[in-house]
């Protein structure tokens, strides 16, 4: 699991995740990006839809730096190139164990993948803005607003994490609307 180290989050750009986790690697910081499997839709073949492993929380990455690893972010990684941490006053936020057990907990070869949940009753459209609850995987209890639909069966909601509302994906049957 985690081994009790101390986790932060790094903020990058969108899609720059695994430029940032291997910067990190050489400089020999533990990092930990979870993945997951998204449908996205292929304009070069007449819409048909190709799978591609993106980043769980888009732009965000865990990283446990040792001492010497925040030495060696401050002297070894360009000013361009130095993750930008996620901070609250003083410093970095350290990000709980359990969320990073739980994350790695739910991986099964390399990607987040959602727990099989049964649906009851009719499927009911979600707009845009309203209050949805997570019925499985590890934010199972967890309440969000749904953004977007992103693909056929995923779907994007603003979960409050890190002192901030982030989009997550998660498949449409893990979600229902907020009684």
């Amino acid at each position: 699991m985690s081994n009790q180290s101390t986790w932060f989050c790094a903020h990058t750009t969108g899609g720059a995740e695994a430029k940032l986790e291997a910067a990190l690697a050489r400089i020999e910081v533990t990092t930990y990006l979870p993945r997951v499997l998204s449908q996205i839709r292929n304009p070069f073949r007449d819409g048909h839809f190709t799978h591609r492993r993106v980043a769980f929380f888009p732009g965000d990455l865990f990283a446990a730096p040792t001492e010497m690893g925040w030495y060696r972010i401050k002297s070894d990684m360009g000013v361009a190139a130095r993750p930008r941490w996620v901070e609250f006053g003083a410093g970095p936020v350290e990000i709980p164990n359990e969320l990073i057990d739980s994350l790695r907990a739910a991986e099964h070869k390399g990607l987040i993948v959602p727990r099989e949940c049964e649906v009851k009753g009719d499927y009911v459209e979600i707009q845009p803005g309203e209050r949805v609850s997570i019925l499985a995987g590890p934010w199972k209890g967890f309440a969000g607003v749904f953004h977007a639909q992103t693909g056929l069966e995923r779907v994007s909601i603003l979960l409050n994490v890190l002192g901030a509302e982030r989009p997550v994906e998660f498949v449409r049957q893990d979600i229902r609307a907020a009684s």
